[in-house]
């Protein structure tokens, strides 16, 4: 599978349209976007704290994939005539390693939570961690967001959990995800 040429099109239940695509360079300033339509409790929920936005630095680390061991996908649905990132999923090994268990971030902007946009994002991002040969994600997570975990539920995806102190360790396993998610996203097809 060629991470970097993935583009997808999917039919959510309500009938809206989202592109799960691979995320480029020049998204940065639709990352910033997304970032600013976040509220303070997601951002506190998904960075471990409060903060105001990414760096540049960050960004850069974010956009600077290369299909393998450092993949992200961007969501994007049309707003107002222009299609908007409203959603991120990545999966990173550590700067430097070729193996290992990379590691999982997912975000979804408040306004579009909830209607299966983060279960796609994962979904893909599943297909393309196993197509490369890694078989384990793992995310950290605030102890008391389970409700984080929601988006894999409807993939049947094993999972395990660790706490330690105010913090969760969870251990996703790719190959567990369906290819498809029917009664998520009815018509799907490739763009």
């Amino acid at each position: 599978m060629d991470a970097l040429a993935f583009n997808t099109l999917e039919t959510l239940a309500d009938g809206d349209v989202v592109r799960i695509r691979f995320l480029r360079r020049e998204d940065k300033d639709g990352l910033v976007g997304l970032f600013s339509r976040l509220s303070p409790n997601t951002i506190y929920r998904r960075f471990l704290g409060p903060r105001s936005n990414w760096t540049n630095r960050e960004l850069e680390y974010l956009t600077d994939l290369d299909g393998r061991g450092r993949v992200a996908l961007a969501a994007s649905l049309v707003l107002d005539a222009e299609e908007v990132i409203v959603g991120y999923a990545s999966y990173m090994l550590a700067p430097g390693k070729q193996t290992g268990r990379p590691e999982l971030g997912i975000i979804v902007e408040d306004a579009q939570q909830h209607r299966g946009i983060g279960t796609l994002l994962l979904q893909h991002l599943f297909e393309i961690a196993s197509a490369q040969g890694f078989s384990e994600l793992e995310a950290h997570i605030l102890a008391e967001n389970d409700q984080i975990l929601a988006p894999a539920v409807p993939l049947g995806i094993k999972l395990t959990r660790v706490t330690k102190d105010r913090e969760t360790f969870v251990t996703f396993r790719t190959d567990d995800a369906p290819k498809q998610v029917s009664r998520l996203s009815p018509p799907r097809g490739s763009v």
